[in-house]
């Protein structure tokens, strides 16, 4: 950062937080972190952050006492304590309290809490999941009707997430009827260093005296000098034609550009061909030779490696659930073990994509790798010799009063074998009905679906119809098998399922075989071809060049802004025939499960009591309530968590923890959860209704039987 662009940050009041501290409030000897936090309800002003300095002065061993005044009804006082918790380290504790108060009421708390998390996260880490935090920065985004709290939640998400979207709510803000707006908005586009739309009002502000005059001729000088720079590296561009722009642009990176292993030709071509596509829609891509092989190796599900789905958990490479069948699973290796080296090399904060291709390769070779367990003494060394994977794309299950349950997480070139060998099984085993979930499915290959939608309709039905870009029919797709499955049927869908599963799940509703149950579809009704390039033989141009309509001649396709969102009231999708939204999330109930799961509590108490108690625990894993005085010595976890969760939640959050060791034990996960996933619960009750039947006679089901009654 030059030193130019740091006096800036430093010497201006950009955000409601930075206050000139025109007071002083003197600290007792030997005072309590609650009597210090209890100051702060009556102070204001420069007073009250002073007060907030001194809590932060404290350190890191006071951050569990400023974490229990959390729970303090006051807003701003929530906000001073969260500032120093920061500090002290407890980064994501804060952020998380941050997040809570960006919904609060008072519009200063809403606004100076959105400029603190802006300002404390510029340039940090380790405060958090950030695809996360963008998300509720979006929501808020969304919802904002002030537009000063626009412009620091703007603020907050450019800097945890570089959302484009963040610098167009900013310029939007430049026509703003309120004048303070205009120059509150233009001087964070500065601080973003997007100056071109913010320059006139830059300008106009330049010529006042005072602290905002001076720094708008501070932006304007920095934006000359670096402006100045480029030139005089540069010079002007070369020749002219079609693609001087991008000759310009890569002959100053190739010059000027700080990072020189970035400065890279082929590199900066192939991000162009990336722009391009990204231009059309978010489906038409440019694919390099690795993205081909990753695309290959998505839809057929084959792999080699060590057997093993996981995730970058708590910063490290986490065992999520091992392919039962796989070299993790009986080298003795479990769900939530922590890979923290492969081959020597950590796996810490690497990005989860790097981490799992170290650990795939061709079937017969070995990988050594260290892993963590709570429990263990210290990390202990497996090397495995990694083996051809394969990992089932449709997985079946009967559930109690002999429904059937099948889920299909994508289709790739088996799908339609799996799914027919798991609905052969359930029909020979009973079920009187069958639930298909699509849910999350992004979709996959087109032939499959046409395949599964055939099992259960007769001959000569039309499934999916293409057309091109001027409604001419490329391809017209029929059913062509007898063999009819003869059963209820409810497919679930969300906002996840999309493509192949949404020309599966309106297929089928269309056709009048199932009741859909759940949200309305993604809305990816284009279709994409893989064409290869003659100028980059190894890569490959998947583009746009048609649409599916479904059998009733409605089209899927929803078209999106440039965040991905959609008009309300835009057609396309699947709609489901019964609407049900699962509950929305308590932010602070996931970072509180994150901080008990991270205690370490809830593996001490399955070490401590599994065993003994396997058989209850079994069942209570397949019990579609979490009851705490079900679960032996739950008071002692209880007390030993200092949780402001309830006991209803902790049991919950256990029951998930049960559930994870029964599934390795049993070598088969669950596919659904019957005691929070209001969705499948519906879907439950509207399949047994068509089977003539009544949820209140499974015992199972007594729990939710009546809830959607009204």
């Amino acid at each position: 950062m030059s030193k130019l662009r740091a006096f800036l940050l430093s010497s201006v009041a950009v955000s409601a937080f930075l206050v000139a501290v025109a007071g002083h409030v003197t600290a007792e000897p030997g005072e309590s972190v609650k009597a210090k936090v209890d100051k702060l309800t009556d102070l204001k002003g420069a007073e009250f952050w002073q007060a907030v300095a001194e809590l932060e002065q404290l350190g890191p061993q006071s951050a569990g006492e400023l974490a229990a005044e959390l729970k303090r009804p006051e807003a701003k006082v929530r906000m001073g304590v969260a500032k120093a918790l920061y500090r002290c380290g407890e980064k994501k504790e804060a952020v998380s309290a941050f997040l809570t108060l960006v919904g609060e009421k008072d519009k200063e708390v809403r606004r100076t809490s959105a400029d603190l998390l802006a300002d404390l996260t510029r340039n940090d880490a380790n405060f958090g999941n950030r695809k996360e935090i963008e998300s509720v920065l979006q929501d808020a985004l969304d919802a904002s009707d002030d537009q000063k709290f626009t412009i620091a939640l703007s603020r907050a998400l450019y800097g945890i997430a570089s959302n484009i979207r963040a610098t167009d709510e900013l310029k939007k803000l430049l026509k703003a009827k309120d004048g303070d707006v205009r120059k509150q908005a233009a001087f964070a586009l500065a601080e973003l260093e997007d100056f071109d739309d913010a320059m006139p009002i830059l300008k106009a502000l330049a010529s006042e005296p005072g602290e905002r005059g001076e720094l708008a001729r501070l932006y304007i000088k920095h934006k000359q000098l670096q402006d100045s720079l480029i030139r005089n590296k540069v010079g002007p561009a070369a020749g002219g034609g079609d693609y001087a722009l991008l000759d310009e642009m890569i002959g100053m990176i190739m010059s000027s550009y700080v990072n020189k292993s970035k400065a890279d030709k082929k590199a900066l071509i192939e991000g162009a061909a990336r722009g391009i596509a990204e231009t059309l829609d978010p489906f038409s891509v440019y694919m390099n030779e690795k993205d081909l092989k990753e695309l290959t190796e998505g839809l057929n599900k084959k792999y080699g490696g060590i057997g093993a789905h996981v995730s970058g958990r708590d910063d490290f490479l986490t065992i999520e659930r091992p392919v039962y069948d796989g070299p993790a699973y009986r080298a003795g290796l479990r769900s939530l073990d922590r890979i923290i080296e492969i081959e020597g090399q950590t796996t810490y904060k690497r990005p989860l994509d790097d981490c799992v291709s170290r650990l795939k390769g061709e079937p017969g070779t070995k990988v050594r790798f260290k892993i963590a367990r709570r429990g263990w003494a210290e990390p202990r060394e497996f090397t495995l010799e990694r083996a051809q994977i394969s990992i089932k794309t449709a997985v079946g299950e009967m559930l109690p009063g002999k429904v059937g349950f099948i889920s299909i997480s994508t289709f790739g070139g088996t799908t339609d074998a799996e799914m027919r060998e798991e609905l052969d099984q359930l029909v020979k085993d009973g079920a009187v009905g069958l639930i298909i979930d699509l849910r999350n499915n992004g979709g996959g290959l087109l032939n499959q679906v046409i395949k599964m939608v055939d099992r259960f309709v007769p001959a000569g039905k039309i499934i999916v119809t293409t057309k091109d870009r001027d409604g001419k029919v490329l391809e017209e797709t029929k059913s062509s098998d007898d063999d009819e499955v003869k059963l209820p049927v409810v497919v679930l869908i969300n906002e996840g399922s999309a493509s192949a599963s949404e020309i599966m799940s309106g297929a089928l509703q269309d056709l009048g075989v199932s009741t859909t149950v759940g949200e309305r579809s993604y809305g990816k009704g284009s279709v994409q071809s893989i064409r290869s390039l003659k100028t980059d033989p190894n890569g490959a141009f998947k583009l746009t060049f048609a649409k599916y309509y479904l059998p009733s001649g409605r089209s899927i396709h929803i078209e999106r802004d440039r965040y991905g969102k959609v008009d309300d009231k835009a057609e396309g999708g699947v709609k489901p025939d019964i609407e049900v939204k699962l509950p929305e999330r308590d932010l602070w109930k996931d970072f509180e499960f994150a901080r008990i799961l991270d205690s370490g509590k809830l593996d001490e108490y399955m070490t401590a009591n599994y065993d003994a108690n396997k058989e209850l625990l079994t069942k209570l894993a397949t019990e579609t309530v979490a009851d705490p005085a079900a679960y032996p010595k739950f008071d002692d976890l209880m007390k030993s968590l200092k949780t402001k969760a309830d006991a209803g939640e902790v049991a919950q959050l256990l029951r998930q923890h049960v559930r994870r060791r029964v599934s390795d034990d049993r070598k088969k996960e669950f596919l659904v959860d019957l005691n929070l996933d209001t969705q499948a619960q519906r879907a439950v009750i509207e399949l047994l209704k068509k089977a003539n039947l009544k949820a209140e006679d499974v015992a199972e089901y007594k729990p939710f039987a009546h809830s959607f009654d009204k």
